[in-house]
């Protein structure tokens, strides 16, 4: 599928590859594969410097759901100190009605601090789920 996004780069498709590599992201990252985990989330980011716009129909991913699907990518490589900076950088960017992904974010975040920081974080993710 990527291979053909880039193929059609000239019909409006490019404007997915960035979302589809950290799609490809999330899925090295659940297999163990680390290393293609982040390679994925570069070729993420290189995409969206390119067309920072996507396609009206793609109104759920922006440079803030990158932030989120490469802090997975960090937590899931144990690299808990990026994952804890990109997870902060993508709650920043998070519209007031953007529950549902600041509560994945959240839980997240906990699980990228120490057991002090994980049960507060929890709590509060808890918290943005029973409100969202």
């Amino acid at each position: 599928m990527i291979h053909s996004s880039r193929r059609a780069s000239g019909s409006g498709i490019v404007g997915k590859l960035s979302w589809l590599h950290c799609v490809a992201s999330e899925v090295e990252a659940r297999a163990g594969a680390g290393a293609a985990s982040h390679h994925q989330i570069d070729l993420a980011a290189t995409a969206i410097e390119a067309n920072p716009t996507p396609p009206k129909w793609l109104d759920f991913y922006d440079a803030g759901r990158l932030h989120s699907f490469a802090g997975y990518a960090a937590l899931a490589a144990d690299d808990h100190t990026e994952a804890t900076r990109q997870l902060t950088e993508a709650l920043a960017g998070l519209t007031s009605t953007a529950a549902k992904q600041r509560s994945v974010i959240l839980a997240d975040l906990a699980a990228a601090h120490r057991q002090g920081q994980r049960c507060v974080r929890t709590a509060v993710a808890l918290g943005e789920l029973r409100r969202g």
